[in-house]
């Protein structure tokens, strides 16, 4: 399964390479474009005779890469490769300390492929693992091995989810309330001073869509954002139907 995926995923860097080859579109970019976050590396495979992509013949491991240790280029592209099959016991520095440019690509691929929580790498691993300058990578990770505690959790998303911890925090309050908490987990919840603005829109949701509280409850500011946040469930009654469901489970296979 792993084997299948790393194909569709380097099938994907090939278009994208075949793109990047085609002239500059004279086309405006839309003002709604989402803004990617942006990563230093290479966009592509490494082009061969005719300028198609060299092919590494899905290497394995990191002594399947060996034989192309004089074209740094290619080398670092093949690490890459091995990082993306999830398999072997060899760390991310082990993997990609030699990818050179394609040093972010190959953490990336390292973490992700060892992410979900029955694989034998634990969280610290993962997250020292993440290119530093890549807050998605942490984020990724974080969702994926999240606390069952919605306070561990959003107290994890402000300590390494940089630039994407709103997103961090929003996915756990998501998780909780769809758990349907009981009376006393929510009134914990309220009362705290963290992201007040948040756990205002998720008490409110407590007390509309599954009728735990009377009202808005917790500290003034939660209070605050719950009185507000009545306003868009009145507006949009499918409001509690989208909370019921999954924020959505990891679709990249992992390995042991």
């Amino acid at each position: 399964m792993c084997a299948k995926a790393v194909c569709r995923a380097f099938a994907a860097i090939v278009f994208l390479v075949a793109c990047s080859n085609q002239p500059p579109s004279t086309e405006s970019t839309p003002h709604s474009a989402v803004n990617q976050p942006n990563r230093s590396g290479p966009q592509g495979p490494p082009l061969g005779v005719n300028n198609h992509p060299i092919n590494t013949e899905e290497p394995r491991l990191v002594s399947d890469c060996v034989s192309y240790m004089s074209m740094p280029n290619i080398y670092g592209y093949c690490l890459v490769q091995v990082a993306g099959r999830g398999q072997g016991s060899e760390s991310a520095t082990d993997v990609c300390g030699a990818a050179g440019d394609w040093e972010t690509e190959c953490r990336m691929a390292w973490v992700a492929s060892r992410s979900e929580p029955h694989t034998r790498w634990s969280m610290t691993d993962l997250l020292s693992a993440c290119p530093q300058h890549v807050g998605d990578c942490h984020f990724e990770v974080l969702d994926t091995r999240w606390n069952k505690d919605v306070f561990v959790q959003m107290d994890l998303c402000f300590k390494h989810a940089r630039s994407f911890t709103g997103d961090c925090i929003a996915h756990a309050l998501d998780r909780w309330i769809r758990e349907k908490p009981p009376r006393d987990e929510v009134v914990r919840v309220a009362n705290t001073n963290i992201a007040p603005n948040r756990i205002g829109y998720y008490i409110a949701a407590a007390y509309v869509c599954h009728g735990t509280v009377d009202g808005c409850i917790g500290g003034p500011s939660v209070i605050d954002s719950c009185e507000f946040s009545l306003k868009d469930f009145k507006l949009d009654s499918g409001i509690c139907k989208r909370l019921s469901q999954s924020i959505g489970d990891s679709q990249v296979p992992m390995g042991p």
